[in-house]
């Protein structure tokens, strides 16, 4: 154990896929007991959530596992993009710290001021964009600053539920859930938009096929991103249907 702690704090894809997959699993695992204890009409008089457990739930799958996720993809692909250093293994700790500091607060929100519990979740993705945007505007590209506004938005849907959570506002928890789904459904799109054709068109060419290379419409190319980054700030915002 000794020596595999200071490995995972290496990189932050180390630390944050680790993380994403065990939380991953505790997340459902959790969630799957109490499906099955309120199936069998049982209960758990003193839960440690103070939050319906399907809010904790989709919070957790969302602003838990899906965060880490993009939170090491973010430490390893910046640096690659932009030719500067990796993250040190100081950040990593201290930015994995943020994280499971999070986590321990939703768990534990019936024991904690709910105050608390919000400033523990959502430190870390304000931070670590930070940390992005340093690396970024030293070689700034506007397609790769555009993923600020993303992660932007994930703190926003973040922000909205604890808005609820903390009794500030009414009726924003789900929408800050949806806003949170959607913007890093937005962000998979634009950066699998991204990486996968220059994958397939690379493969294409070094096999000797390179008239099976796809074309793209640059037009629609744009729609459909500015379609999939618009989504979620429109629903958060209830704009009605036309």
């Amino acid at each position: 154990m000794s020596r595999l702690l200071p490995l995972v704090l290496t990189q932050g894809f180390r630390f944050f896929f680790l993380s994403a997959g065990l939380a991953a699993v505790f997340s459902m695992v959790a969630w799957m007991l109490w499906i099955g204890l309120h199936a069998a009409g049982a209960g758990i008089l003193h839960p440690t959530i103070a939050v319906p457990p399907h809010y904790w739930h989709g919070h957790e799958m969302i602003f838990g596992y899906a965060c880490a996720v993009v939170a090491g993809f973010f430490l390893t692909a910046v640096p690659s993009w932009t030719g500067e250093a990796a993250a040190r293994s100081r950040f990593v700790m201290f930015a994995g710290g943020l994280w499971v500091a999070g986590r321990i607060a939703v768990w534990f929100s019936a024991w904690f001021d709910p105050m608390i519990v919000a400033i523990a979740d959502l430190a870390l993705l304000p931070v670590l964009s930070w940390r992005i945007a340093v690396n970024l505007f030293k070689r700034p590209k506007p397609q790769n600053v555009a993923l600020l506004g993303l992660l932007a938005l994930i703190v926003a849907g973040n922000f909205l539920t604890h808005l609820e959570w903390t009794c500030l506002a009414n009726d924003t928890a789900e929408r800050g859930l949806w806003l949170g789904v959607l913007a890093l459904s937005a962000l998979i799109s634009v950066i699998g938009g991204r990486v996968t054709p220059a994958f397939t068109r690379n493969v294409l060419i070094r096999t000797g096929r390179p008239d099976a290379v796809p074309s793209h419409n640059l037009l629609a190319d744009r729609a459909a991103i500015v379609c999939a980054v618009a989504l979620g700030p429109l629903y958060a915002m209830e704009v009605p249907d036309i």
